[in-house]
């Protein structure tokens, strides 16, 4: 009597030799077929692209300088309008403080760190914008 694992083995073997005498006889032939890509390849798939773009309202930027420069002409111009805000937040808190000592000093500092960045990120446009004209130059 053959315990469990001499079956197993016994089954595994003679996969693998029904396997390996197919492979000796018909030479491991598998029937494959082939698709044959008649299009206009690379280039005509490029052409075909940027055709497809040039509608599409899709940039085409030859160079990245310009595009990161206007990546962070954006974001200074959001940090811009947040420092506005914070400006006008703390004028409301000065008015509305009525006299408050805690209110009135809460509300200059606000608007004395605003002033301050306000003026750090106009230089900050015009260092990008000198940094740009320098590279694109």
């Amino acid at each position: 009597m053959m315990s469990p694992n001499q079956k197993r083995r016994l089954i595994y073997t003679s996969a693998f030799l029904l396997i390996a005498g197919w492979f000796l006889v018909d030479g491991g032939h598998i029937p494959l077929t082939a698709q044959v890509f008649d299009g206009a390849g690379l280039q005509g798939g490029l052409s075909t692209a940027q055709e497809e773009i040039g509608g599409s309202g899709i940039r085409q930027d030859d160079d990245i300088i310009p595009a990161i420069a206007g990546v962070l002409n954006f974001a200074l111009t959001f940090v811009a309008v947040f420092a506005v805000v914070a400006f006008v937040v703390a004028g409301f808190t000065f008015i509305l403080g009525f006299g408050s000592d805690a209110a009135n000093q809460r509300a200059k500092k606000i608007m004395i760190w605003a002033a301050v960045g306000l003026l750090v990120i106009v230089f900050s446009f015009v260092i990008v914008e000198f940094i740009l004209n320098l590279v694109t130059s």
